[in-house]
C-alpha cells in the first residue's frame, strides 16, 4: 500500500550540469584524480572552443549536413573529453601550438607522446584505443574536412587489432537475479517511511523490472514520451522507437509490455507519476520526486548504487542486455537468434533466422521463461505482490492529489 501524506516536501530542483561543465562524478578517490588530467572546454584555446560549438551547430554547414549531427549525445561527451585529455598532455610538454588549427596539433610525434603519457598513468589498452577514437571524433566536428585515418589504423591495420586488447571483464549476472531485484523493490515500495521514497522506489523497481523483460538501451529507456512513444490500448501497452529514437538507426523497434507487467505500468501512469509530478507540467514518462524529468544520468546511477546494494556488485544499464543474451542462450537454445530479435542488434541475423509471426513466439517463449523465474521468485519475497483492497478514486488534480488522505491501491486505481 502505497500512502500519500498532506505535507509531503518537494524535493529541491537539483542543478543540472552544463555539456561542458566538467566530468561526472566518480566514486573512487583515484578517478576524481584522473578527471583532472582532462582538460576542460572553457579552457581549451578560445578557437578551438569556436569551433567545437560551430561543429555543434544543427542545420547545414556549407550546404551539408554537420558531421556531428548523426552522433548521439554520449558519443560528443566523450570525444570532449578524449580531446581534453590529449590537449592536456600537450599542454603538460609545452608541444603544442594555441595558435594553430586543431588539426596541426596531430603529429605521429605527439601521439606517441600522449600514448607514453597515458601508459604511464596505467591506462589500459582498452581505453587508449578509446582515448584515440574519441580524439578522431573530435577532430570531425571541429573540422569535418579533415581526417586521420592512421590515427586509428597506422599503417592500415586498426590499432585495436594491432594492440589486442583483453575485453573487459564483467561479472556475469542473470535475469532471474535482476527480476527479483525489481519485484522486490516494488513489493517493498509501500512499506518506506517517507512518501518520496515510496514513490521513487516503486519507480525504480518498474525500471528494473521492463529493463530485465525488454533490455533496451539506456537512451532510449530515457528518452520516452507517453504521447510520442507510449501506445495504449484497453488491454495492452506497447513502446514504440521509431528510427531516430534509437542508436542504430536501422529499424523501429517495438515492445509489447507483457501481461503481467501491464497492471504495474497502468498503476504508476495513474498514481505513481502524477504523485511525481506534483504541479509540473511534461509528458517524460519517468519523473523525479520534485516533478522534473528522471533522465539517463539519474537513471544510470541508480541502478549502479542499487545494484551494489541489492546484488552485492555493481551492475550498468547495458549488463541487462547481456543477462537477456545469456538467458536466451541458456534456457531456449530452439530459438538462436531470440537475442537479436529481441535487442534489436543485427537485422542481418534477424532477417536470416526469423520472419515476423517467428518473432513474435520467440519474444513470447522467453516472456515465458520470465514468468516462470518471477513464480519461483515469489516464493522467496518476504510478501507476495497482492491485489489491495478497492478504495475511492483518486482525484485528478495534482494539489488535490498531494492532500488526498488514505492508502492507494496498488493496481487498477482509476483517475477521475
Amino acid at each position: 500500500m502505497i500512502v500519500a501524506s498532506s505535507g509531503r516536501r518537494r524535493c529541491p530542483r537539483r542543478r543540472s550540469l552544463a555539456p561542458n561543465e566538467g566530468t561526472t562524478r566518480m566514486t573512487s578517490q583515484a578517478s576524481r584524480g584522473a578527471a583532472k588530467l582532462v582538460l576542460k572546454l572553457e579552457d581549451w584555446p578560445t578557437t578551438w572552443q569556436e569551433l567545437w560549438h560551430t561543429g555543434l551547430r544543427p542545420g547545414e554547414l556549407l550546404g551539408k549536413r554537420p558531421y556531428a549531427a548523426k552522433l548521439s549525445d554520449i558519443t560528443i561527451r566523450n570525444a570532449r573529453r578524449g580531446f581534453g585529455a590529449w590537449l592536456h598532455v600537450l599542454l603538460e610538454e609545452s608541444s603544442v601550438d594555441l595558435n594553430a588549427l586543431p588539426s596541426d596539433s596531430m603529429t605521429p610525434a605527439n601521439v606517441r607522446q600522449f600514448f607514453g603519457a597515458l601508459r604511464s598513468r596505467g591506462n589500459t589498452d582498452n581505453t587508449l584505443v578509446t582515448r584515440l577514437y574519441d580524439i578522431q571524433c573530435a577532430l570531425r566536428i571541429m573540422q569535418p574536412d579533415i581526417s586521420f585515418p592512421w590515427l586509428t589504423s597506422p599503417g592500415g591495420v586498426s590499432i585495436r587489432q594491432q594492440l589486442q586488447p583483453e575485453p573487459k571483464r564483467k561479472d556475469a549476472v542473470r535475469s532471474a537475479e535482476l527480476l527479483h531485484w525489481g519485484y522486490t523493490l516494488i513489493e517493498a515500495a509501500p512499506q518506506r517511511r517517507s512518501a518520496d521514497l515510496r514513490l521513487t522506489q516503486y519507480r525504480n523497481g518498474l525500471l528494473i523490472v521492463l529493463f530485465t523483460y525488454l533490455a533496451p538501451r539506456l537512451r532510449s529507456m530515457a528518452l520516452l514520451r507517453i504521447s510520442k512513444h507510449l501506445e495504449v490500448s484497453d488491454t495492452s501497452y506497447r513502446i514504440v522507437l521509431r528510427r531516430e529514437d534509437n542508436k542504430t538507426k536501422r529499424e523501429r523497434i517495438d515492445y509489447l509490455v507483457p501481461d503481467d507487467l501491464a497492471p504495474l505500468l497502468a498503476h504508476y501512469l495513474q498514481v505513481i507519476r502524477p504523485a511525481l509530478l506534483g504541479d509540473a507540467r511534461h509528458d517524460w514518462l519517468w519523473v523525479n520526486a520534485n516533478g522534473t524529468r528522471f533522465g539517463q544520468r539519474g537513471i544510470e546511477g541508480m541502478i549502479w548504487r542499487g545494484s551494489e546494494i541489492h546484488l552485492g556488485r555493481k551492475v550498468g544499464p547495458h549488463q541487462f542486455r547481456h543477462a537477456l543474451a545469456t538467458t536466451a542462450a541458456e534456457k531456449l537454445p530452439d530459438f538462436p537468434a531470440l537475442a537479436a530479435r529481441i535487442l534489436a542488434t543485427s537485422p542481418r541475423v534477424v532477417a536470416e533466422h526469423y520472419n515476423r509471426s517467428q518473432d513474435q513466439l520467440a519474444i513470447e517463449a522467453f516472456q515465458e521463461h520470465m514468468r516462470e523465474e518471477r513464480g519461483g521468485l515469489l516464493n522467496g519475497l518476504a510478501a507476495p505482490l497482492r491485489m489491495p483492497p478497492a478504495v475511492a478514486a483518486v482525484p485528478r488534480n495534482s494539489a488535490r492529489l498531494r492532500r488526498c488522505q488514505g492508502v492507494l491501491p496498488l493496481f487498477d486505481t482509476k483517475l477521475v
